[in-house]
């Protein structure tokens, strides 16, 4: 039965503390072991049984191992349930008291990826700009996708390539929802250190490739393609793929 699932997996501190982590962002198991200066194996004991409970969404992204909120809708039983949590801090002070000093150890946490983004930049500082000449100045590319896109909502978007997330970033006020989508785990690092600040239900990523995109038919609203559709052995059938995962109407720009 879901609900005494739910409800037993709610039935445990570090749980509780999870569910209220990963409220705030995406977190991979060995973050949030750092949180809560707990061992790896002993929080992905926990983790396994939120996700068996439909209270979290795990997700493999290299040898990673990344922790979300559950993506069921408000109205759902998951989902008065971390609304529920969310109260409860106000309720008991006690307990909003250890979530916040959680929340307070994320910033070491962000201020880690950025590091690791800057380690990346400055590696690379000797032939990025030469990289970069290879392509459309960004700002024509910007200008030229904003352009396409300013006639309509966006709802959900795919940004399929997210590479270090400006595209991601450059829509997220007008997007309900945002799926960065990159082949490569270390450029999906740099975009989730540029993202961080957009909460978890605002942001997704996911490891994948657009010649077999992970999401299923009719779940996007927009597609943006950003200098990547050049990368592409079959340029059609990436358009196919992604045609396959929007919704009727929806939108593409690249």
């Amino acid at each position: 039965m879901q609900t005494e699932t739910a409800f037993r997996a709610l039935a445990d501190l570090t749980r509780l503390r999870i569910v209220r982590l990963i409220a705030t962002m995406e977190l991979a198991v060995g973050e949030i072991a750092q949180v809560l200066g707990q061992s790896q194996p002993r929080v992905s004991r926990h983790v396994a049984i939120l996700c068996d409970a439909g209270l979290a969404e795990r997700r493999r992204e290299g040898s990673w191992i990344f922790l979300r909120a559950s993506g069921a809708p408000i109205e759902t039983l998951s989902g008065r349930l971390r609304q529920l949590l969310a109260s409860a801090e106000g309720d008991d002070p006690e307990f909003g008291a250890l979530c916040e000093a959680d929340r307070r150890k994320l910033a070491s946490i962000r201020a880690g990826r950025e590091s690791q983004a800057q380690d990346y930049f400055a590696a690379h500082a000797g032939n990025w700009d030469e990289l970069r000449r290879l392509h459309s100045a960004d700002e024509q590319v910007e200008s030229a996708l904003a352009a396409a896109l300013a006639a309509q909502p966006l709802g959900r978007v795919l940004d399929i390539g997210t590479g270090t997330g400006r595209m991601a970033e450059l829509f997220a006020e007008r997007a309900e929802h945002i799926v960065a989508l990159d082949r490569s785990p270390a450029m999906l690092r740099l975009a989730r250190a540029r993202l961080q600040h957009l909460g978890g239900d605002r942001i997704e990523m996911i490891q994948g490739d657009f010649t077999s995109l992970p999401l299923p038919a009719a779940s996007v609203d927009t597609v943006l393609f950003h200098q990547v559709l050049h990368f592409a052995p079959d340029p059609a059938a990436a358009l196919h793929g992604a045609a396959r995962v929007s919704r009727e109407g929806g939108g593409f720009a690249w």
